[in-house]
Order: structure tokens, then C-alpha cells, then sequence
């Protein structure tokens, strides 16, 4: 083989192995036409599919089959022996702790064989719970505080054991199985303060997983069973009740609060996480965790609600005040990297706490409230850059849109207070159009409600001033020669859509509703002024349907 030949054979060798090192690497970049946040939604797709089909048939899928198997096939022994008399009550409880037992130790022992481990050890608590819940519940023997001790040391074995082998899903149980263990057990009677304190002692304990792991699904999905049980403990307090048992429920909704909802707000590192999926940013864990974090401020605030049984004034303020705290954290500490991290949570907050603050305070009559929040957002999102207020504000916009449709559509005879609340939501609803990206829907709902709006409010006092229904379409007159004018000045073709569609409004509504309202008198002024005017409008706009591209 001559030189060439040997170079001609190294080129093709380096070629090869640069494509296979191109193949090996991760691809980060963008796809042509596709958005890094569509993509990044499909990505988590693809891996929570994955995760499932996983479960479904990776590694652990026969394991939990066989697990289950076997539990039934004990079940289906003790069940035989029970209807021949071989095993009376002590025995069956004390067979299901045995088994548990058993199980437990094995997985332990078998710590190597990860999955098939966790799988021991998860029937084996599994098992350990229905004896305790057996000996108390059905055959009555044990007490208690018993029984709950028992549980609880069930409890802290399945979290040791997951803290060892690094299973964030036997913490889950763990946790789940620790919050729940007073209401299965109890039948309703009891201190609500000892549950209470009980229930303390879980969130601490959290934290503590939590700040050695960073599991963010398990901490979620604890937050959220931790709400839930605390609702139910409110929902024990005695009528009336004293002042220091509202007082020890109101220490376990803080405590609550601080590990599900400040704690997963500062920045921690654990050099033992289980896994990346657990906890990475965008991940179905971080997601969840940031949803918990941003919606149980407003979750305390009805727990709080529940616990002093406040007036609506009261709680208005409260809702106002907590709001406030969380928007001043945002302003003072906008410039600090733990803030700007956590600001998606912190503005979630903030807007749903100040949501519930102004729709409590006003009775229900503030839901346009709502789009003058989106107005503040998106400035924030167009002026500091805070892009995570842009999806918190069109939220804000659907729910007002939707309730000032309802309340336009039902309200008949309106008082002050409705016609200021409602026509600062349209104006609210304008305005967020004019300013977000997503301007063209916001804009043609906001078009629609001040229609709808002005009609409502002008016709009611036209029928007080004898004028009729006259005012209201006057009103739309304006309405239509506006935007024709703010089409051509913007040289935007839906304005003068709009425009045009809002005169074929005006014609149906005289023929068909006005006509037959008006007295003559107004009805020969209405039909000649709302006419001069619009004819008016076509000298100045001759043009209406062509289409204008914008000048530079």
C-alpha cells in the first residue's frame, strides 16, 4: 500500500469515529421552526411515557407482579385456614406481621438487586400496616395509641429504608402512610390538638427527606395529602372551640406552609440525589413541586379561613395582606438570584392570593379585577422581563373574561358598584390585549364585553331618563368609528374588521330591537345622527377593506 492509499485509509478512519463521536453526543440545540418551550413540553412527554412503559415492562415489572402473587396467594392460605378454624385472631394478625417481617428483611438483604428490593420492602410494610390496622379496627386488640405508635414505627422504618437505598417512591409511602394513619385508625373521636401535634411532627420530618434528597414529587405529593389532612382537622374542630386549640391548628398550617411552600424556595444541594428525573428543573417533579409552591399560599389562607371561621372582611384583608407579602419579597429582592429563580412561584402567589383578597373583599363583584392583575403582570413581563408573569396573566384574563360574560349576561338591573367593577374589567380586558403577545383573542373578547357592557349600562339609564335605548347604540356608533380610526392608524386590517362588523351590529339593532323602543322624536334623531356619522367616517376611511401594510 503506497502513501496515498494509507492517507486516503486515515481520512476514512477519523471520518468514521467523528461520526460516531456525533452520534454519542446529546443534541441541545434548537429545531429549526420549533420553540424551546414546545419542544422542552414534548420532552417531558416522551419521558413520562417512558417512565410508564418502564413500570409496565422494565426491570421492576415482574418483580411487582410476583410480589403481588405471592401477597395473594397468603391471603387466599389464611383465608382457608379462617373458614376451617385453624387460625383465630391472633394468629392472623400475628402471620401478616410475621410476613411483613419477613419481607422486609429480605428486601433489606437483598439491597443489591435495587428494584427487586424495593419491592420486598414495600410489601412488606405494606403488610405490617394491615396487621396493626387489623389488631385495632376489626378485632379491637389494641388500643389507639397503640395502634398509631405501632403505625408510626412501621412509618419511620419504610423512610429509613428508602433514605438508605435512595427510593424517593418508599418515602412517599412512608409519608402518605405516617399523614393518614390517625383517620384510619380513629373513629372521628379524639383532641384535635394531639392530631395536630402529630401531624407537626410529619411536615418536620419531610423537611428533613427533603433537605437530604431534594425528592421534589415526593415532597409535592406530600404537601398536597398534608393540605388535605389538615382541611380535615379544621373540619374536627369543635363548636364552639377554645381559643388555644385554634391557636395549635393555626401553628400546623404554618408549619404547613414553611416546609411545603418557603422550603422548596431555597437553594440546597444534596450530594446524594437519588436521581436527575427527581429533581431537575423542568422534570414532572420540579413542575409539580413549583405548582404546590405557587397554589398552597392560597391553600393556607383557606385552612386559616376554616380554622377562626373569619368574616369575610376579615378574611379579605388577610388574603390582601398575605398577597402583599409575598409581592413585596418580588420588589425588594428582584435583584437577588434565589429570588429571580424562585419568581414563577412567588408571582403565582402573589396573584392568586390577591385574586382570592379581591373577589372576597368585593363580594363577588370584583371578578374584572382580574384583568387589571393581567394589565400589571404583563407590564412587568414587558418592561423587567419577568416572562414567567405572561402565563399567570393570561390565566387572570380567561377567568375574567368568562365571569364578566356571566355577569353581563345576568344582571339586569345593575347598581354602581357593578357598573365600576365591570367596566374596569372590560377596560382591564383592553388594555391586557393591547399589551400582550397573544393580543388578537384577548383584544375580540374585550371587543365583545364592552358592547355588551355599554348596552347593559346605557340602556338602563335611558330607560330612567326617557331617552330608551338610544344612548347604548350611540354609544356603539363611537365604538365602530374608533376602531376604523385605529385601523388606519395603525394600518392593521382587524381594526377596521371589527369596525365594519360593529356598524352591521348597529343596523340589526335599530331595525330590530331600537325601532320599536324609541319615541319618534329620538327614534328621527338616533337614525340621522348614528347615519351622518357614519357617513362621515366612509369621506375620511373610503378605503375600508384593502389592505395596508405597515410603513417603515
Amino acid at each position: 500500500m503506497d502513501s496515498d492509499d494509507r492517507i486516503r485509509d486515515l481520512e476514512e478512519r477519523v471520518t468514521r469515529l467523528e461520526r460516531e463521536m456525533r452520534s454519542r453526543q446529546p443534541h441541545t440545540g434548537t429545531l429549526p421552526g420549533i420553540p424551546n418551550a414546545a419542544r422542552a413540553r414534548a420532552d417531558r412527554g416522551r419521558a413520562m411515557g417512558a417512565a410508564l412503559l418502564e413500570f409496565l415492562t422494565g426491570e421492576g415489572a415482574l418483580a411487582r407482579v410476583g410480589i403481588a402473587l405471592l401477597l395473594g396467594g397468603l391471603l387466599f392460605l389464611v383465608k382457608y385456614g379462617i373458614d376451617h378454624g385453624w387460625i383465630n385472631e391472633v394468629v392472623r394478625v400475628a402471620l401478616a406481621a410475621i410476613a411483613g417481617g419477613i419481607l422486609v428483611a429480605l428486601g433489606h438483604r437483598m439491597a443489591r438487586a435495587r428494584v427487586l428490593s424495593q419491592v420486598l420492602i414495600g410489601g412488606g410494610v405494606g403488610a405490617l400496616y394491615v396487621a396493626v390496622f387489623s389488631a385495632h379496627v376489626f378485632y379491637g386488640l389494641i388500643p389507639l395509641g397503640v395502634a398509631i405508635g405501632l403505625a408510626s414505627g412501621v412509618s419511620l422504618i419504610c423512610l429509613g429504608m428508602s433514605l438508605t437505598s435512595g427510593s424517593p417512591v418508599l418515602a412517599g409511602v412512608a409519608l402518605s402512610a405516617a399523614l393518614g394513619t390517625p383517620f384510619v385508625l380513629s373513629s372521628g373521636e379524639g383532641s384535635v390538638s394531639a392530631l395536630t401535634l402529630y401531624l407537626i411532627l410529619v411536615f418536620v420530618t419531610a423537611a428533613y427527606v427533603f433537605v437530604r434528597r431534594r425528592w421534589s414529587l415526593t415532597h409535592a405529593v406530600t404537601g398536597l395529602l398534608g393540605f388535605a389532612v389538615m382541611f380535615l382537622a379544621t373540619q374536627m374542630l369543635p363548636d364552639p372551640a377554645t381559643f388555644a386549640v385554634r391557636g395549635v391548628v393555626q401553628s400546623g398550617i404554618v408549619v404547613l406552609w414553611l416546609v411545603f411552600a418557603l422550603l422548596p424556595l431555597v437553594p440546597g444541594r444534596s450530594a446524594d440525589l437519588e436521581s436527575p428525573r427527581t429533581s431537575a428543573p423542568g422534570s414532572g417533579g420540579s413542575a409539580l413541586l413549583d405548582l404546590v409552591g405557587g397554589g398552597l399560599p392560597l391553600l393556607v389562607w383557606v385552612l386559616t379561613y376554616a380554622a377562626w371561621s373569619l368574616e369575610r372582611i376579615e378574611a379579605g384583608l388577610l388574603a390582601l395582606i398575605f398577597g402583599a407579602a409575598y409581592a413585596l419579597v418580588l420588589a425588594v429582592g428582584r435583584d437577588r438570584s434565589d429570588v429571580q429563580a424562585s419568581r414563577g412561584i412567588l408571582l403565582s402567589a402573589a396573584a392568586t392570593l390577591l385574586a382570592a383578597s379581591a373577589l372576597v373583599l368585593t363580594d363577588g363583584e370584583g371578578i374584572g379585577l382580574f384583568a387589571v392583575m393581567a394589565v400589571l403582570l404583563l407590564v412587568l413581563a414587558a418592561r423587567l422581563g419577568w416572562t414567567q408573569a405572561e402565563p399567570i396573566a393570561l390565566i387572570l384574563t380567561a377567568i375574567a373574561s368568562i365571569g364578566l360574560a356571566s355577569r353581563l349576561l345576568s344582571i339586569d338591573d345593575p347598581a354602581l358598584s357593578d357598573a365600576v367593577y365591570d367596566g374596569l374589567g372590560v377596560l382591564g380586558l383592553v388594555a391586557a390585549g393591547w399589551i400582550s403577545r397573544s393580543r388578537r383573542p384577548i383584544l375580540a373578547v374585550g371587543w365583545l364585553l364592552s358592547l355588551v357592557y355599554l348596552e347593559r349600562e346605557l340602556s338602563a339609564l335611558g330607560e330612567a331618563t326617557g331617552v330608551g335605548p338610544g344612548l347604548a347604540t350611540a354609544a356603539w356608533a363611537l365604538v365602530a368609528i374608533g376602531l376604523l380610526a385605529l385601523g388606519f392608524r395603525s394600518r392593521e386590517i382587524a381594526f377596521r374588521y371589527a369596525g365594519m362588523v360593529t356598524v352591521g351590529l348597529i343596523v340589526g339593532k335599530l331595525i330590530l330591537f331600537d325601532m320599536s323602543r324609541l319615541d319618534p322624536v329620538w327614534r328621527i334623531l338616533v337614525f340621522l345622527g348614528i347615519g351622518i356619522a357614519l357617513l362621515a367616517t366612509s369621506y375620511f376611511f373610503p378605503s375600508v377593506w384593502d389592505r395596508e401594510e405597515p410603513t417603515d
